[in-house]
């Protein structure tokens, strides 16, 4: 079996009460923030069930995607693996085979795609944002706390997370 490896340690990134794992994800967030609402946390997919002992949660097999996106206008979901430039996954398509069938068991309207980082290019004001976000790495204030979602809508957490998840709305602001 083939081991995904890289070639340096990712650099964690405090954005906005986030834990980002790398500044690929953060210039990923910085590109898509105005556009998107977007979860980070709590997107476990989880596979191979008919595998499961009874009440031994514990060996489950889990796949955690990187983010589920969800244009605001479009309304158009998409679930998202980063990789690095030139990464080589070989996991890409039991990846894509473990979310197709989740997406279809829930009926999920998200489509799947791998993001590369030669594909992610910041506008000049994204750039600034990014070294600005770097600058801050040091001030505890910028460390995550209770929140987990990028709400900064009008959405309470609860509505924010059932339209990324959904792609619904209430009625009162639909």
């Amino acid at each position: 079996m083939f081991i995904n490896t890289y070639t340096h340690k990712s650099q964690m990134v405090y954005y906005k009460g986030h834990v980002l794992d790398s500044l690929l994800e953060l210039k990923y967030v910085l590109t898509i923030e105005d556009t998107h609402a977007w979860l980070r946390d709590g997107l476990e997919i989880y596979y191979d069930l008919e595998k499961l002992t009874p009440g031994l949660k514990e060996h489950l097999n889990c796949y955690r995607p990187d983010f589920l996106i969800r244009n605001w206008q479009t309304v158009q979901a998409e679930l998202i693996e980063l990789k690095p430039a030139g990464f080589c996954d070989d996991n890409r398509h039991r990846n894509r085979r473990i979310t197709s069938e989740c997406m279809a068991g829930f009926a999920y309207d998200w489509n799947y795609h791998y993001v590369y980082g030669s594909q992610i290019n910041l506008s000049d004001d994204q750039q600034q944002k990014f070294r600005d976000v770097l600058r801050t790495q040091g001030d505890w204030r910028h460390k995550p706390c209770i929140h987990l979602l990028q709400n900064t809508s009008t959405l309470s957490d609860t509505q924010y997370r059932e339209f990324v998840m959904t792609g619904r709305l209430p009625a009162s602001i639909a």
